[in-house]
């Protein structure tokens, strides 16, 4: 499995964040988590676990009575991957021109805040 990763589509990404948010699921589960909102069918669903698991970002476990899904990718991992690929191109690698926009905006609360001056701070 290569370090780097696929991107991921947004119909996958839809799943990832259900998948984080439950830890673990079977497909059911999964199903049942994301249907009402997408109106998925099943088999969509399980096409999409499957293709996430080629690309590396789920284990699929078996279990008794089925399968258990686990995310191998952090949620903060895959946000700082997206953003990261987003941006990239976007802003030519200059970040600059981002965090001053950012800076003078009301986008942070005060903890938000206090938690970037901690990340400035140890990486200077």
């Amino acid at each position: 499995m290569n370090k780097r990763k696929e991107n991921l589509a947004p119909s996958e990404l839809t799943v990832m964040t259900a998948l984080w948010r439950m830890r673990s699921a079977t497909l059911g589960e999964l199903y049942d988590a994301v249907s009402e909102d997408t109106q998925w069918s099943y088999s969509t669903v399980k096409t999409l676990l499957r293709r996430l698991v080629e690309k590396g970002y789920v284990r699929a476990e078996p279990g008794r009575y089925a399968r258990t899904y686990k995310p191998r990718v952090r949620q903060s991992t895959a946000a700082k991957r997206l953003i990261g690929d987003l941006l990239d191109p976007l802003l030519g690698g200059s970040y600059g021109p981002l965090a001053s926009y950012l800076a003078t905006t009301d986008h942070f609360t005060n903890e938000e805040i206090k938690e970037l001056r901690r990340i400035l701070r140890k990486r200077s």
